[in-house]
Order: C-alpha cells, then sequence, then structure tokens
C-alpha cells in the first residue's frame, strides 16, 4: 500500500514537471521564433538604412550642384565683362597704332 501510494506521487510529480517541461520548450520554440524574426527585421533595416544613406548622399550632391549654379553663372558674367572691356581696349589700341 506504501509502494501504492508512494508510487502515485511519483507518477504526479512526474506529469507534473513533464507538464512544465512542454510547457518551457513550447514557450522557447515560440521565442526562438520571434528572435528569428527580429534578427530578419534587424537585417532589413539596416538594408534600408544604407539605401536611405545613399539617397541623402545623392540629394547632398545634387543641392551642392543646386546652389553652386548662381555662383558659375555670376562667373561667367563677370568673364563675359573682362572679355568685352578687353577687346573694347584691344579695338581702341589697334588704330590707334596703325
Amino acid at each position: 500500500m506504501e509502494n501504492q501510494l508512494r508510487d502515485k506521487l511519483y507518477d504526479e510529480r512526474f506529469a507534473r514537471d513533464k507538464e512544465r517541461i512542454e510547457e518551457h520548450e513550447r514557450h522557447m520554440k515560440e521565442q526562438d521564433a520571434e528572435r528569428q524574426k527580429l534578427s530578419e527585421l534587424s537585417i532589413r533595416m539596416g538594408e534600408l538604412l544604407e539605401r536611405h544613406d545613399e539617397k541623402i548622399g545623392e540629394h547632398e550632391k545634387r543641392i551642392e550642384a543646386i546652389e553652386q549654379k548662381p555662383g558659375r553663372r555670376w562667373d561667367m558674367v563677370i568673364d563675359k565683362i573682362i572679355t568685352v572691356i578687353v577687346a573694347g581696349i584691344v579695338a581702341y589700341i589697334v588704330p590707334a597704332l596703325k
């Protein structure tokens, strides 16, 4: 009788322990799946950030080119004015030398 009670007690403990272990294993599998998803998301996020940085670099180059355009135009105007002045001086001096 005592052996039967002890066996019954062991069986109950074993059943509870087995249930806890199975629940723990299910929980671990769920965590593994979530960890895998997080890993994939972090990889995707890294790729998106790289593309974003590339686009920002392209935009910076375009903005810089746009900002420099008026300065280049002004330089061209100055060059034209200097050319006209030099041409006028040369045109004035050449007939006087003859």
